[in-house]
């Protein structure tokens, strides 16, 4: 698409930069990674034939507020997010909002013409987050809960929140908010939501103290009816009660490391070489063991920016073309399996019991 389109600039997520081969587009000028952390990895590979660079920027400040230029002289495993852009301010400042020096981490505080009036609605919340700037009279401040640093070269770095607030994909999300959410649907008491995975295979995993019989479709069901796609927690765990440190706070580290089930539907095996190979791509990139043709591949962590792997892999493995949109109206590979069989010009498939299914097979397809 970036040469058929004759695309000049990209700007875009990291962890949709590393779905694209890094390489020399004769059209492309500049790649931008914003929205998430940036490490110097996916940096380089791109720096090495375009200009790269890292952004940074809250929607209340009417998104870009930073920049940095990528010249392959940073040394750390995160990328600065840079220097203010034009007509933006940016302060790092302890609790009692004085200024501090380089190398010391406080909350970010942006200034300038990008600041926004406020949230619509909500005179509660604006009068929270966007303060009267010490500094200029007459102007706001808006304060974003990003914990960041200067260095001596004048850039910010960026060293994580200072609440409960995460990116996912791009997302910004407030886990509180799901927790709460989680804690007013019927049959819960208690609910905590923690971020798991690395890069691509991050999901939401919600663990809940269960009033009664846990029902996880129902809650799932529900949380769809509250919340967008996107905060609607892939995993949802049943505890009697939530680990609690010693004094007496929820242990989330502890929570982090019990090991989580995406599926409690009982084992369907393929049944055919079509849903074989489909399993195999799923399992390979949801990296989850064993997959049933019966499971929802949202339901097990699955997202958009998978389902372009799962495309990619699909059109390598069986030489057929299907759209991102199949997998969201054939979201099992039961489901998946049958629409691809029915529109395909394989050669009649033949069935698998599940004594026959290999550990693993080749991803690609033969007449043999």
């Amino acid at each position: 698409f970036i040469d058929e389109q004759q695309i000049t600039h990209i700007h875009s997520v990291p962890s949709l930069l590393k779905l694209i081969t890094a390489r020399k587009y004769p059209s492309l000028k500049r790649v931008i990674s914003a929205g998430e952390s940036c490490d110097q990895r996916l940096a380089d590979s791109w720096a090495a034939y375009h200009d790269f660079y890292n952004k940074y920027g809250p929607t209340e400040a009417t998104i870009s507020a930073t920049i940095y230029h990528y010249k392959k002289d940073n040394t750390g495993p995160v990328l600065p997010i840079g220097k203010p852009v034009a007509n933006t301010r940016l302060y790092v400042l302890d609790e009692r909002r004085q200024l501090l020096p380089i190398g010391i981490s406080g909350e970010l505080y942006i200034g300038g013409v990008g600041v926004s009036r406020g949230y619509l609605g909500k005179d509660a919340l604006t009068a929270e987050r966007f303060i009267a700037d010490p500094f200029v009279e007459g102007s706001r401040l808006y304060r974003t809960g990003d914990w960041c640093k200067w260095q001596a070269d004048g850039n910010l770095v960026y060293t994580g929140r200072r609440d409960n607030q995460v990116k996912l994909r791009g997302q910004r999300i407030e886990l509180e908010e799901i927790e709460r959410v989680l804690e007013q649907a019927p049959g819960v008491g208690q609910a905590v939501v923690l971020v798991k995975g690395e890069e691509l295979n991050r999901y939401l995993s919600a663990y809940v103290v269960s009033e009664g019989d846990f029902d996880k479709h129902a809650l799932q069901a529900y949380l769809r009816t509250q919340l967008p796609d996107y905060m609607v927690p892939a995993v949802l765990t049943a505890l009697e009660q939530l680990p609690l440190t010693p004094n007496g706070k929820i242990d989330r580290r502890s929570l982090s490391l019990l090991e989580v089930a995406f599926t409690d539907q009982a084992y369907e095996a393929p049944q055919n070489s079509i849903e074989a190979q489909l399993a195999v791509i799923w399992e390979r990139l949801l990296k989850i063991e064993q997959v049933s043709v019966t499971s929802n591949f949202f339901e097990l962590g699955g997202h958009s920016l998978l389902a372009t792997r799962v495309v990619s892999a699909i059109r390598q493995a069986l030489s057929q073309e299907v759209s991102i949109r199949d997998l969201f109206s054939y979201p099992t590979i039961r489901s998946l399996g049958a629409h691809i069989g029915a529109g395909s010009s394989l050669p009649a498939l033949p069935v698998i019991t599940a004594g026959e299914r290999p550990q693993r097979l080749p991803l690609s397809y033969t007449q043999e």
